[in-house]
């Protein structure tokens, strides 16, 4: 499994989002974390049809998204 946090620079909500997920993590070490910046990555944010930061995705170990 991968979570996928999706963030901006100047999104307070993100930096804390970005804490817990490190713990989740930390705890299932089997657990991928991937993050994406909409600012350095606006094509992949487009591509995920992110709206908001933070956004967090769930995918399954084909990829598939399972939650958002």
């Amino acid at each position: 499994m991968e979570l996928v946090l999706v963030t901006s620079a100047f999104c307070a909500a993100c930096a804390r989002t970005r804490e817990t997920l490190t713990e989740a993590v930390r705890l299932v070490p089997s657990v991928g974390l991937t993050e994406i910046d909409v600012a350095r990555d606006p094509d992949g944010a487009e591509a995920l049809d992110i709206r908001v930061t933070p956004t967090v995705l769930l995918r399954d170990d084909a990829g598939l998204e399972v939650f958002r």
